[in-house]
């Protein structure tokens, strides 16, 4: 009786298919998790842009004795954001009132987003998207503002800042599990 050695080397195609299934699976695994990783990273930029302009008008404000305010609205790609400056000091507190000029040396410097982000502001628990301002006193002081940012896709996936109206402290929250904690 003779035996015949099978010579064949390489992998048979059972085997060859159960690979190419692995691989699939493992890659449309890792796709979802890093889309995640993506857009949740484009939402801590944005928040961090927004809170480093918002310090920088803060500082403009208490440097030049004068009130500086910070408007923001939301548009395809980002934010939009505009500076504008007391025109002549007047001692007033309100946003509204006092004359304003455009300040050309911030205006402009809007935060690009794919417009993944948007910013809400939030009054009394009531999130809109709307044009809002932050204006900043010479004293540091600011009007208060809540500003929720979220994923367009995502309404778990969410930041918070708030604006604190006696020191213009800025403090930043995430939304994890159903409840705010400060970062």
């Amino acid at each position: 009786m003779s035996f015949v050695k099978n010579k064949s080397k390489g992998f048979t195609l059972l085997e060859l298919l159960i690979v190419i299934g692995i691989i699939g699976f493992i890659s449309t695994i890792s796709i979802f998790s890093m889309r995640t990783w993506s857009d949740t990273k484009y939402l801590d930029k944005t928040v961090v842009s927004f809170k480093n302009l918002l310090k920088g008008a803060r500082a403009e404000a208490i440097a030049s004795n004068k009130r500086f305010k910070f408007a923001f609205s939301n548009i395809s790609n980002g934010l939009e954001i505009s500076y504008y400056e007391e025109e002549y000091p007047s001692g007033l507190t309100n946003c509204s009132e006092g004359s304003w000029k455009v300040n050309n040396t911030f205006s402009g410097q809007n935060i690009k987003n794919k417009g993944k982000v948007i910013a809400l502001v939030c009054e009394n628990n009531n999130c809109s998207n709307k044009l809002s301002e932050v204006c900043f006193n010479p004293s540091g002081s600011a009007n208060h503002r809540i500003i929720e940012f979220q994923l367009n896709n995502d309404n778990n996936k969410k930041r918070k800042l708030e604006i604190y109206a006696a020191t213009g402290y800025l403090e930043v929250s995430k939304y994890i599990n159903g409840e705010w904690q400060v970062e």
